[in-house]
């Protein structure tokens, strides 16, 4: 593995090319580089002293979604209609404690009416660093691995925290097969407007990180850009019906889609198959953003793992062309898988998260 100050950064073999002035960080398994983190410039390297600390194996999830964690070891993740997967029993044997209360948010009305489920966590008496603000991956809830270990982190540090399931996900109500990106950037917005006081940094999990963006883009065309303070953005997954899915659909998942409206995947992470309807990708086709340069205003810093079966890092290489030119961050985690939820990539993220909250990691 080589670090060129200048030209394009080589990881193991492939050029990190149209990376302009962000930084790429590498992290190695479960440490980094001689106790250090190597950041590599287009016009300087710099060492980077990172503190890193141990946390309880967090355990395995599904696909591109977070689970959640169950008594006998098992992850499991429910729709309104029941659950959607389930890995291994014992691949996961410390079981998350929920911090916080479920409260209900109702969203749209008549038939639209949905009730979403958040978990918010207000911030200690004085302080005044940005909130946190979760944004999970399709299929996923508000308890899987990262969405929790955020909260613990937020509860260590007297930072606001909020967390929520998407319609038709977790303890929300809904049909999951309405769901599509409009319907899950509306209630995200909903969910903002009513329980995030100040500046927030979103947090986005694989299409999580999609709705991050298409938060921040209605936020500063409604004038309220300043809301957001940071982006972090893991395993990002953004356009992904069009730019990951769709080019690699069947003839049988097509005609799925045409004559059903929907078409079913197997799934290695449980029993029951994904699914992807019609709508999803229709409306996706609306919710592009890989279109243009993304205006942040914020700093970002995106987490994605090199042996992501899902979402291939060239796609997070892609979404880095498309950010201004400071002020972002890619970490490349070279052994790490979609998740992110190994006890070495948990701790990146909360690292990552003390930086954009400008608090010591603990």
């Amino acid at each position: 593995m080589s670090l060129l100050a200048r030209g394009p950064v080589w990881v193991g073999g492939g050029a990190l090319n149209g990376l302009r002035m962000a930084v790429v960080s590498l992290a190695v398994s479960s440490h980094v580089i001689g106790g250090n983190a190597i950041i590599a410039m287009s016009k300087s390297i710099a060492w980077l002293p990172e503190k890193i600390t141990r946390r309880a194996p967090g355990g395995a999830m599904s696909g591109i979604s977070d689970e959640n964690p169950l008594s006998d070891g098992r992850r499991i993740g429910h729709t309104q209609n029941g659950n959607f997967g389930q890995s291994e029993p014992g691949q996961s044997k410390w079981v998350h404690r929920l911090t916080g209360e479920t409260t209900y948010l109702d969203v749209g009305q008549g038939d639209e009416a949905r009730r979403i489920a958040v978990n918010h966590r207000t911030e200690t008496a004085g302080q005044q660093r940005p909130g946190l603000f979760w944004l999970g991956g399709y299929r996923s809830d508000m308890s899987g691995t990262k969405a929790v270990e955020l909260d613990r982190y937020a509860e260590e540090s007297g930072l606001a925290c909020t967390r929520f399931d998407y319609s038709g996900h977790g303890q929300s109500g809904g049909d999951f097969m309405q769901g599509t990106i409009s319907r899950w950037l509306k209630e995200s917005l909903a969910v903002f407007d009513r329980f995030a006081g100040g500046p927030q940094v979103l947090v986005g999990s694989s299409m999580g990180a999609w709705i991050a963006l298409r938060m921040l883009q209605e936020l500063r065309e409604a004038g309220r850009g300043n809301a957001i303070s940071g982006l972090l953005l893991l395993a990002p997954a953004p356009d992904f019906t069009s730019v990951l899915h769709e080019p690699l659909l069947s003839d049988a998942q097509r005609r799925d889609l045409v004559e059903k409206g929907y078409f079913e995947e197997p799934t290695p992470y449980g029993p029951d198959p994904n699914v992807f309807t019609r709508a999803l990708f229709e409306d996706g086709r609306r919710n592009l953003v890989l279109d243009g340069i993304i205006e942040t205003g914020c700093p970002v810093h995106i987490l994605q793992g090199m042996e992501d079966p899902d979402v291939p890092y060239s796609h997070a290489l892609r979404l880095v062309d498309h950010l201004p030119a400071d002020d972002v961050v890619l970490t490349l985690v070279r052994d790490g898988d979609h998740r992110l939820s190994r006890p070495q990539d948990i701790d990146l993220i909360i690292n990552a998260v003390a930086q954009m909250t400008q608090a010591p990691a603990v």
